[in-house]
């Protein structure tokens, strides 16, 4: 195993949480962020439609599926 392997991440649990929020959005092209009083990923797909989960993984899924919906 290389050193690289070992690399921390040294940014704070607020920061990472900020980041994967701001790449969904990229991703997908929607609002999206982490509720620090939930805990939750959210995401306004459309002016009435808001979905949450609990990962930025199972966000997207939950945007795709709220797309189809449409």
């Amino acid at each position: 195993m290389s050193a690289s392997e070992y690399v921390r991440d040294l940014r704070t649990p607020e920061q990472i949480r900020a980041a994967a929020a701001a790449e969904m959005q990229r991703r997908f092209g929607v609002l999206t962020w982490f509720g620090a009083f939930t805990g939750l990923y959210w995401a306004m797909v459309s002016k009435q439609q808001l979905v949450a989960a609990t990962t930025p993984q199972a966000l997207g899924e939950r945007i795709e599926s709220a797309r189809r919906r449409r």
